[in-house]
């Protein structure tokens, strides 16, 4: 009876109350919602940029692949998910960390397209 498990089906019943027993009023029998998805899809592309110096201590620098146009969402998060730095433009500045505890870090940089991760040690 149903296409797929992604729909939903709903039966809607009026029925008038001016006399119970005839069959005045209107019934929906089968209304099926589909979904929609709609969603950008970003494509993990590896060694798409460097993380120097490595380890750091102080800053750190982000060199890339990519043409100087390109916006960069760049976020660097621990390993359990903590996020130390957000920055939805970057501009290929020098990133302070000398406020970062020692340890493993990521840092993910995006485009609307692509998208890629290193790996940096903090040590002091």
């Amino acid at each position: 009876m149903y296409d797929s498990y992604d729909s939903i089906a709903l039966r809607f019943t009026f029925a008038s109350d001016s006399i119970i027993d005839t069959l005045d009023g209107w019934m929906i029998e089968l209304i099926t919602i589909n979904p929609v998805y709609e969603a950008v899809q970003n494509y993990y592309v590896e060694n798409l940029f460097q993380v120097f110096p490595n380890p750091a201590s102080d800053v750190i620098s982000i060199s890339d692949n990519l043409n100087d146009n390109e916006k960069w969402h760049v976020r660097i998060f621990n390993s359990t998910g903590a996020v130390f730095y957000l920055s939805d433009y970057f501009n290929h500045d020098l990133i302070d960390v000398s406020g970062f505890p020692p340890g493993i870090y990521i840092v993910e940089c995006a485009t609307n397209e692509i998208y890629s991760t290193q790996k940096f040690l903090i040590v002091r």
